[in-house]
């Protein structure tokens, strides 16, 4: 039998374990009381919040500009109908 560049050993899959089996992982440890770590909290808190935020202006924008080019898309076909009788 001709050995491939491409071949595996799947015999070797048998004996994997997967390290998130073996270690549950619990919620990491963080000083309570720390003026930094609190200041920093409040930094990813209040970024968290703008993103928020900008993601519903964001979603406002889009909704907003679907309806202008839909809006905009209909009258120009009226328009263009309207001329299309007008010159017959």
């Amino acid at each position: 039998m001709m050995w491939r560049k491409t071949s595996n050993n799947y015999q070797k899959w048998d004996y994997f374990t997967d390290s998130s089996e073996e270690e549950k992982e619990s919620d990491p440890i963080v000083p309570k009381n720390d003026p930094n770590f609190m200041a920093l909290e409040k930094d990813m808190e209040d970024r968290k919040k703008k993103t928020g935020i900008d993601k519903k202006k964001a979603d406002l924008l889009k909704e907003e500009v679907f309806l202008f080019n839909s809006s905009f898309t209909n009258i120009l076909q009226i328009i263009l109908i309207f001329t299309f009788y007008i010159s017959k």
